[in-house]
């Protein structure tokens, strides 16, 4: 926690307003954080000391590796929590850059009322669709076969984009 608050009183830190606004709401989390991290490294260690860790990775190996299988597709209950998880950290990545856009970066520039909201809200899109492609990529469905649609969606954005840009 100390490097924390050393960290948030750096210079450039300190003079964003994010950091400002945001101070305790951050270091509360970010505390919690660390102090969960720090109990599952300790139960860790526990349950290594008491030679049950082997036993349970076994057991816990056996439950992810279960699953049934659609034609070259294998679904697994290991795959599909991975899936659930790639998304939601990239839900989480895709808010974290949407609010230092708008907060931070775009800010400091005069732009026209909602202008930095669409932006972070375009950017928080662009995180999550990469998202889900890596999860369905970690279920095992080829990606390559999706290129054609995602490069059709991608030139009809750029087309879309066109009227936004201009106006930047």
């Amino acid at each position: 926690e100390g490097l924390l608050r050393f960290v948030l009183n750096l210079r450039p830190v300190e003079e964003g307003q994010a950091t400002a606004k945001d101070r305790n709401a951050f270091l509360s989390g970010t505390s919690k954080l660390l102090r969960i991290s720090g109990v599952l490294v300790w139960f860790g260690f526990v349950l290594n000391a008491l030679r049950l860790l082997g036993p349970l990775e076994y057991t816990f190996g056996q439950f992810w590796d279960a699953g049934y299988s659609f034609g070259t597709v294998r679904l697994t209950v290991g795959g599909v929590l991975g899936f659930c998880s790639i998304i939601v950290v990239a839900w989480l990545i895709g808010k974290l850059f949407k609010y230092l856009l708008e907060e931070e970066i775009l800010e400091r520039f005069q732009f026209e009322y909602g202008v930095p909201m669409a932006v972070g809200h375009l950017v928080q899109y662009l995180l999550v669709f990469v998202g889900v492609l890596l999860a369905i990529a970690y279920l095992g469905f080829d990606v390559q076969k999706l290129s054609l649609i995602i490069g059709a969606l991608a030139i009809g954005l750029g087309f879309g984009l066109q009227s936004f840009v201009a106006y930047v």
